[in-house]
């Protein structure tokens, strides 16, 4: 995860709001499974100390991921 961004709303001292998408799966000869899609917007977060927030933001998107792929087919 590049820290482009982080750098910016610090300086500004604005909020930084991380949003994450699933993914979509296909079968085998292109088409779209049947599957729940979700999109889960986080928490805004003011940047203090960017490796700290770094390594909490991708905290956020593994547990994410890792929620949205046990849901994905039930």
């Amino acid at each position: 995860m590049t820290t482009g961004i982080l750098n910016i709303a610090k300086s500004l001292n604005i909020s930084v709001t991380p949003i994450c998408f699933d993914s979509i799966g296909y079968d085998n000869i292109g088409r779209i499974k049947n599957q729940n899609f979700e999109i889960y917007i986080g928490k805004e977060i003011y940047i203090s100390d960017i490796d700290s927030d770094v390594l909490n933001i991708k905290k956020f998107f593994k547990q994410t991921l890792n929620r949205f792929e046990k849901q994905k087919y039930i």
